[in-house]
């Protein structure tokens, strides 16, 4: 027995000597701004593995992360920037997690994230932005969980976000901006849940939403915005609703909302906007319900509401102006009742409201006003009640009012 206890004791000692070198320092946390201060980090701070506060990495000299190797947290924020010669990551290879953000933006040497493999959760947000050469995600394979907002956004040499495979849900928002030479979101296949905002605009060379196959949810706000190189929004198929608002807005070369064919309710306002080679609205078949208004403006080429053939009520306002192609409302067959305001103006080829068929009250004001073309009020013979101001002024062509015989009251 004794043997037996002399034998194991210098393991018992060694173990204890680990556990007791293995502490956190700095409460206040600390700025790396030279190459020495990074070197000398282990010996200044002997076992030391989590820095208890914000960290900072900034400085010109900087090119190398190594000294940091034994770190494995940190319990603040952890802000890499401005190092513009600094192109590798690989001295934070032992980092697990950071309670804080993380923040990586204008190292304009970085091209990858090649050293934080390690890295499986951040208890905040992590941005990556502004890092002109960076090409590549790889670095996150591990990442499987963002309790803030994820944000990629002004990194001109972002081709792809591979790299990001067992991401499944961010809890804030997610933002894919200003990233030029974007063509994919392929990297976020695992990615089922948005708690906050999805925003991807200003992606010029993104083609497609492939990637986002998997997303059913996305709480606060979805946005597409200014990719000018979309031609639909294939990817979004899961997407069955959002509790709030959806704009779908400047993406020039968008012809079909194809992608968005599960897509039945949105909590707020739904807004269609400024794509000019958009001709029709198919792809929304299964939308049967807004719940704070739908907008349809600026569409040059819109040549018809077709693919809105269920939507049967509209909480808020409905705008229809500006889409200069646009012959009828041919599509709203289904839209009996709109809470708010209707205004349909400025539709230069507009020449009947046929479409509305089914249309019985507006709840808000009516207002029929500057659409060149339009001929007759066909299309309202069901509309019993306006609850407020109907207004009908500036259609040139229009020479009667008579198929308004329906209407009891305003």
């Amino acid at each position: 027995m004794t043997k037996c206890i002399l034998f194991f004791l210098p393991f018992l000692i060694l173990s204890h000597l680990q556990k007791a070198t293995a502490q956190s320092c700095l409460p206040d946390g600390t700025t790396f701004s030279t190459q020495a201060q990074i070197d000398g980090f282990q010996s200044d701070y002997p076992g030391c593995t989590r820095i208890e506060g914000d960290v900072v990495i900034s400085g010109e000299g900087i090119t190398s992360l190594m000294g940091l190797s034994a770190l494995s947290s940190v319990g603040g924020r952890l802000r890499i920037w401005n190092n513009p010669h600094l192109n590798e990551l690989t001295g934070l290879s032992g980092l697990s997690s950071v309670d804080g953000n993380l923040e990586i933006w204008d190292n304009n040497a970085l091209i990858s994230l090649s050293g934080l493999e390690g890295l499986a959760s951040t208890g905040g947000s992590l941005d990556v932005w502004e890092n002109d050469n960076l090409a590549s995600l790889e670095g996150l394979g591990n990442l499987a969980q963002i309790e803030g907002n994820l944000l990629f956004d002004y990194n001109t040499g972002l081709a792809s976000l591979s790299g990001l495979y067992p991401l499944a849900s961010i809890g804030g928002s997610l933002l894919i901006e200003n990233n030029p030479a974007l063509v994919s979101l392929t990297g976020l296949d695992s990615l089922t849940s948005v708690t906050g905002s999805l925003s991807i605009g200003g992606n010029a060379a993104l083609a497609s939403l492939n990637g986002l196959n998997r997303l059913s949810t996305a709480g606060s706000f979805l946005a597409c915005w200014g990719n000018d190189a979309l031609t639909s929004l294939t990817g979004l198929e899961q997407l069955a609703s959002t509790g709030g608002s959806l704009l779908i807005e400047d993406n020039d070369a968008l012809s079909s909302l194809g992608g968005l064919d599960n897509l039945s309710a949105i909590g707020e306002v739904f807004t269609i906007q400024n794509n000019d080679a958009l001709a029709t609205l198919n792809g929304l078949d299964n939308f049967t319900f807004a719940g704070g208004g739908l907008i349809i403006r600026g569409n040059s080429t819109l040549g018809s509401l077709s693919g809105l053939g269920h939507l049967e009520a509209v909480q808020g306002e409905l705008v229809i102006e500006y889409n200069a192609s646009l012959p009828g409302l041919s599509g709203l067959g289904a839209l009996s009742s709109v809470a708010g305001n209707f205004y349909i103006g400025n539709n230069e080829g507009l020449a009947s409201l046929d479409g509305l068929d089914n249309l019985r009250s507006v709840e808000g004001n009516l207002s029929i006003e500057f659409n060149d073309a339009l001929a007759s009020l066909s299309g309202l013979g069901s509309l019993a009640s306006v609850k407020q101001n109907f207004r009908i002024a500036a259609n040139e062509e229009l020479a009667s009012i008579e198929a308004l015989n329906g209407l009891a009251s305003i």
